[in-house]
């Protein structure tokens, strides 16, 4: 799977991260991150972080970035910070508007320039508000990003010590266009029809694998749509959280953003087992 993933990285070539953690590790809870500018199909240090290196849970993002964001590392994901990871496949074209949802203390954490570092802001934010309840937290912020940004892929994995939470949140948003993507029959699967597709499956040696588009379906089960998903890292047990709809009222002061009409009506939110 790993050498597929370097391959996508020809195309989402503008910078790589990893964040995991290291059974090695003296510090509690021995999470460690590396992000690059640098595709990751010509960095060295891919092969050895996803390929060598030990680990209880990882997460890997390859980058494509929305339009006037630069590439540089402090916007290459996953972003890091109280004791979490964070990395987001989708863009809330107006970073501003999602800081304004921000308290000082958030604002001030802020490093790069990116939409996907200030949503993991407002989780982090919302986990302070909801008692260290993940799940609640992402709901939360979920809900108020869907209220202003009604057609964007709010797509996010999000690591901590103890679970890996997978917000499938993108039932009416477009894939690339396919000026957008290369030519010569080398789009990547999934790509013009399923771009924001996220699965889940178990590996032949028992781990369990999270992916979004790009990658053979062989072996894959879609996740629900708009949907919340928890993985326990200590038995790697799957649930299913109920799903999400948009909350206008959470910030009265901020005015949510106009849905366009042309967009197909959002998907009733489901349960699978």
């Amino acid at each position: 799977m790993l050498w597929q993933f370097s391959r996508l990285s020809r195309l989402h070539g503008d910078g790589w991260g990893t964040a995991w953690f290291d059974p090695e590790a003296p510090r509690e809870p021995g999470q460690r991150t590396y992000r690059s500018p640098r595709p990751a199909h010509s960095n060295p240090v891919f092969a050895q972080q996803t390929g060598t290196e030990p680990s209880r849970a990882r997460i890997v993002h390859l980058r494509w970035p929305s339009p006037g964001l630069r590439v540089r590392s402090e916007n290459t994901h996953p972003f890091y910070a109280d004791a979490m990871s964070f990395a987001h496949n989708g863009s809330l074209m107006s970073p501003a508007t999602v800081e304004q949802l921000l308290e000082p203390e958030s604002v001030a954490s802020l490093v790069g320039a990116t939409d996907s570092e200030r949503y993991f802001a407002l989780v982090r934010q919302e986990f302070r508000r909801c008692g260290g309840d993940t799940v609640a937290a992402v709901a939360r912020s979920v809900r108020m990003l869907r209220a202003l940004f009604p057609i964007a892929s709010l797509n996010a994995l999000m690591l901590s010590s103890d679970e890996l939470v997978v917000v499938h949140a993108n039932s009416i948003k477009d894939a690339p266009t396919p000026e957008q993507l290369p030519t010569g029959g080398c789009t990547p699967p999934d790509h013009l029809d399923a771009y924001y597709l996220m699965r889940w499956r178990f590996t032949a040696d028992g781990t369990l694998a999270v992916a979004s588009s790009g990658l053979p379906d062989d072996g894959w089960a879609p996740f629900p749509d708009n949907s919340i998903t928890r993985v326990d890292l200590s038995d790697l047990s799957v649930t299913a959280v109920d799903g999400f709809e948009p909350v206008l009222d959470l910030r009265p002061n901020l005015t949510a953003a106009t849905p366009d009409p042309a967009a197909p009506p959002r998907a009733t939110p489901s349960r699978r087992q």
